[in-house]
C-alpha cells in the first residue's frame, strides 16, 4: 500500500512544532511553575515555607473532584511512605478487564466455529490477549498507578508507555481476523474503520493526542479530575491500538502496510515522542504544579529531577521499544518469499552452477 511521504512528513513536522509550543500553551490556564514562583519570592523562613507548601497542597486537594478522588489524594499525601507498597484496586479497571475477557472467551470458545474460526483454540492470539489484559491490571492498579496518580511524574510516564507501546500491539495481535470480521460487516462501520486505520489518520490521531494531553493545562486537569484522568487513559489505549493497526492489524479487509513501509511508519512514529521527551527532560522548571506540591516519596528525587526522569523514559527507552518490532519486521521481510515492500513477486535469484 503506498504511503504518501510528503503528508506523513508534514504531519510529523507539525507535531514537532506543537511540542515546542507546549510552554506557551501551558501558561494559558494554570499558574506559573511552582519553582519559578518560589524563585521570585523573597527568602522565607522554614516555618513560612512549610506553611506555604501546606496551603498549596490544601488548595490542590480542594480543587480535586469528585469527592472520592479528593479523599484519595488527601489519604495518599498523608502517608507517602506507603506508596511503593500500595496494592489498591480500581473497580473501573477490574470490571473493564473482566468484561473484555469474558467477551473474548465467548468468541474464541463457544462461538468460535460460528464466527468462522479454526477447530482448535488458537494459542498465540489467546496468549497475546491474555498478556495485554494482565498488563492493564498491573499498570492501572497497584504501585505504578498509585505513584503516578499521586506522587511521581516519572511513574505516570512509565504507565503511559506500558498502555500505549506494549498493551496496544499485544491487544491487536490477540484479535484474529475471524473474530473481528463480524464487527466491521456493516458498511458504515467498515468505512469508518478503513478511514481510522489508514496510516496517515492513525499516526495523526495518536500523536496529536499524545501532545495535547501533555499540555500543562490539560494534564493538570486530568490530575485533579479523576473522570478526565480515566478519559485520558481510554484515549491513549484506543488511539494506540489504531496507531499500531498499520503494522499489527490481522484483518485482510483493513490491510497492513507492506514490510518496508511498516519499518518507515514505526521510525516516523517515534519522532513526536522523542521531541516531547526531550522537551520534558530539558525543561528548567517543573511544568506540573500537582507533582511539585506532592510529598516526596524518595528524598533523592525532587520534583524537577522526577520530571526529567519521566522525559528520559519517553525520550530513550520509549522510542527504543519501537525498534524491537522494526527488527522483527526486517527479519520477516528478509525471509519472505515475495517482495512485500512493493507487493510484487520476488525477483528470481540465479544459482551458479
Amino acid at each position: 500500500m503506498p504511503l504518501p511521504r510528503a503528508r506523513l512528513g508534514a504531519l510529523g513536522a507539525a507535531l514537532l512544532v506543537l511540542c515546542a509550543a507546549l510552554p506557551a500553551l501551558g501558561h494559558g490556564g494554570e499558574s506559573h511553575p511552582v519553582e519559578a514562583q518560589t524563585a521570585a519570592r523573597e527568602p522565607a523562613s522554614p516555618d513560612s515555607e512549610a506553611a506555604g507548601i501546606a496551603a498549596e497542597r490544601a488548595a490542590l486537594i480542594a480543587s480535586a473532584r469528585p469527592e472520592d478522588h479528593r479523599r484519595a489524594i488527601a489519604a495518599a499525601w498523608a502517608a507517602p511512605g506507603d506508596a511503593v507498597w500500595a496494592l489498591d484496586l480500581h473497580p473501573s479497571v477490574v470490571i473493564g478487564v473482566a468484561i473484555l475477557s469474558a467477551l473474548y472467551a465467548l468468541g474464541v470458545g463457544p462461538l468460535r466455529r460460528r464466527l468462522g474460526g479454526p477447530r482448535g483454540v488458537p494459542w498465540r492470539p489467546v496468549a497475546c490477549f491474555a498478556g495485554s489484559q494482565l498488563l492493564l491490571l498491573a499498570s492501572l492498579n497497584g504501585p505504578i498507578h498509585h505513584l503516578g496518580d499521586y506522587f511521581l511524574f516519572s511513574a505516570h510516564m512509565l504507565q503511559h508507555l506500558l498502555i500505549t507501546l506494549v498493551f496496544a500491539p499485544l491487544f491487536l495481535l490477540g484479535l484474529p481476523d475471524w473474530l473481528l470480521r463480524p464487527l466491521v460487516r456493516p458498511r458504515a462501520l467498515f468505512a469508518l474503520a478503513r478511514w481510522l486505520t489508514g496510516p496517515v489518520v492513525a499516526f495523526s490521531l495518536y500523536n496529536a493526542a499524545l501532545v495535547v494531553w501533555h499540555v500543562p493545562v490539560v494534564y493538570g486537569l486530568a490530575m485533579r479530575d479523576h473522570d478526565v484522568h480515566i478519559a485520558q487513559h481510554l484515549c491513549f489505549m484506543v488511539l494506540a491500538v489504531i496507531a499500531f493497526w498499520p503494522v499489527a492489524g490481522l484483518l485482510p479487509e483493513l490491510p497492513r502496510l507492506t514490510y518496508l513501509w511498516q519499518i518507515g511508519y514505526l521510525f516516523v512514529m517515534q519522532i513526536p515522542m522523542v521531541a516531547l521527551g526531550a522537551f520534558l527532560t530539558l525543561a528548567e522548571s517543573v511544568l506540573h504544579p500537582f507533582y511539585a506540591a506532592a510529598p516526596r516519596v524518595f528524598a533523592t528525587l525532587p520534583a524537577l529531577e522526577d520530571q526529567q526522569l519521566g522525559g528520559l523514559l519517553m525520550w530513550l527507552p520509549g522510542h527504543l521499544v519501537l525498534w524491537i518490532p522494526m527488527a522483527v519486521i526486517f527479519v520477516r521481510w528478509s525471509r519472505s518469499e515475495s517482495d512485500e515492500a512493493t507487493g510484487l513477486p520476488a525477483p528470481a535469484v540465479a544459482v551458479p552452477r
